[in-house]
């Protein structure tokens, strides 16, 4: 069988631990593992036609994206899914030009057609260049509707989105 690696980025609640403002023991204490970014996580594999070649793909683009990356020393991704819209998922995505400019290349971005519509809202500047007054480097991005239930294969790795309660 394949072999598979889950690097988990951040696991994190949605205001990050330490919270602000919060002196519980938790918050305050000085155990590192008691200090936790945002949800994220990398999913890397060996390419199904080419095993000398691994896959990265990015679960999330949390708002310490930029750390998290720097941290694990990650510089490509073959794609990025986002599970949800939720702020604590998607705004690292303007890190993700960074992949851009160092694989010079777009980036597929897969999520389901209403959080594709909620980025595109959110993040027009990206998703709208033409109508930028500022022409500096943005991200590069090509979206992909994924359906619940419905897999996508991904260099020879099969997805399924699944529906989960959230909350």
């Amino acid at each position: 069988g394949m072999s598979l690696q889950l690097l988990i980025l951040g696991s994190g609640t949605s205001a990050g631990v330490p919270m602000i403002g919060c002196d519980c023991p938790v918050c305050t204490s000085s155990d590192p593992r008691d200090s936790r970014t945002r949800p994220s996580v990398l999913i890397s594999y060996p390419d199904a036609a080419d095993l000398t070649l691994t896959r990265q793909y990015l679960i999330d683009a949390s708002p310490e994206l930029r750390q998290q990356a720097i941290r694990e020393k990650i510089n490509r991704l073959d794609g990025v899914l986002i599970t949800h819209a939720h702020a604590d998922h998607i705004f690292g995505i303007d890190d993700l030009r960074r992949f851009n400019a160092v694989m010079e290349c777009p980036l597929d971005v897969y999520a389901e057609a209403k959080d594709i519509a909620t980025l595109r809202q959110m993040f027009s500047y990206i998703f709208e260049k033409h109508r930028n007054l500022n022409k500096t480097f943005i991200a590069d991005l090509i979206t992909h509707p994924a359906q619940v239930g419905k897999a996508i294969d991904l260099h020879g790795a099969i997805w399924t989105p699944l529906r989960l309660l959230h909350g």
